[in-house]
């Protein structure tokens, strides 16, 4: 009857029967099954871990491990060398790219160290002065003719190292070219480190960045000194033949070989013929004979070597006796006659 027992009203209680079950062998077969599950889910996630780290190590890692290898190598300047991966999935295709990104970095720069030799051995070997200079004329580069010419010093100066000057020059084809990044020559006089004059004959070109701006002027110069000293001598010949010629006591005349033109003369002919020289020079020579004989002496002229008393007339229209002595030669590149006169009037009038 007590409240916390029930039971349907048409049943008749005749009394309790307590049963008393051990449960331990129940749990511990539950606790080994559970030691079992736990065991065996450890198990399947510890080989799962271990194929998943193998297979990552295998297929991942290791790639990895080559790739970053690689790049390392083609970093540090080594282009030959290649990328094992013999997957063809990502990874192998990457290792390809890798592979060509090198073998094509060689190549290109093989033809770029061909291309700096090429260009360092003409920059060196050319037969003329190379220097490259900034705004202040600072010498930032010269070849090996340059360094042998005038022994320039590290961070010294073109006008320094040129032509042992403290200041730029005052006509300075580089300044030019600094302002307005054009070419320009000049014609150049320097000293060598030996002590001796030198000749050349000079050319600027403007240096551009990748911005446009001229960042610095290259000057070649190629050496005249040879032909300048020839110049020299020559010019010292021209004076000392002129002075001869002109000193010379009788009349000399250069005539053009086919024209008789008279293309130059000495200062006698004014003595003698009382023409200025620049009134004979361009006139034929036959004019100096009276009219109906210039036939006559313009084959004599071409055929005889010498001809004696020929009558010639001055400015003035006074006659003269002359000898005429010819010799051909050469002037100007051109084939001429040199004629030389000698005025015998007076002898002539004395022997009569």
């Amino acid at each position: 009857t007590a409240q916390c027992h029930f039971h349907p009203e048409d049943k008749q209680i005749l009394g309790a029967l307590d049963l008393v079950v051990s449960l331990a062998a129940a749990d511990k077969e539950i606790q080994q099954l559970e030691g079992g599950i736990l065991g065996q889910t450890l198990s399947v996630f510890l080989c799962t871990s271990a194929i998943l780290f193998l297979f990552v190590l295998r297929f991942v890692n290791h790639p990895i491990q080559r790739l970053i290898d690689g790049t390392r190598k083609i970093a540090q300047g080594d282009y030959t060398t290649t990328v094992s991966v013999s997957q063809t999935d990502e990874m192998g295709l990457l290792a390809d790219a890798i592979n060509y990104m090198g073998s094509e970095i060689d190549r290109n720069l093989a033809k770029l160290n061909k291309q700096r030799k090429e260009y360092r051995t003409l920059f060196e070997q050319v037969p003329c002065l190379i220097t490259v200079q900034d705004r202040s004329y600072r010498l930032l580069n010269y070849n090996r003719e340059f360094a042998d010419r005038f022994d320039p010093q590290p961070g010294d100066y073109c006008y320094r190292a040129y032509k042992g000057r403290e200041a730029k020059c005052e006509d300075c084809p580089v300044e030019k070219t600094f302002v307005d990044g054009q070419s320009y020559a000049a014609e150049e006089r320097g000293i060598n480190k030996d002590g001796t004059a030198s000749y050349w004959i000079v050319k600027t070109s403007p240096i551009f960045d990748e911005g446009g701006e001229i960042v610095a002027a290259m000057e070649i110069s190629l050496d005249i000194t040879a032909r300048r000293h020839l110049e020299i001598d020559l010019e010292r010949s021209e004076r000392k033949y002129h002075a001869t010629f002109n000193n010379i006591p009788n009349p000399v005349f250069v005539l053009d070989k086919s024209s008789f033109k008279i293309l130059d003369c000495n200062r006698r002919v004014t003595g003698v013929y009382e023409y200025e020289m620049a009134e004979l020079v361009g006139t034929s020579f036959l004019n100096l004979f009276a009219p109906d004989e210039r036939d006559h002496f313009a084959f004599k002229l071409v055929t005889a070597t010498i001809i004696n008393q020929v009558r010639q007339k001055t400015r003035s229209g006074k006659s003269l006796s002359v000898n005429i002595r010819l010799s051909p030669s050469e002037y100007a590149g051109h084939e001429v006659l040199l004629v030389t006169t000698s005025d015998i009037t007076k002898r002539l009038e004395a022997e009569q």
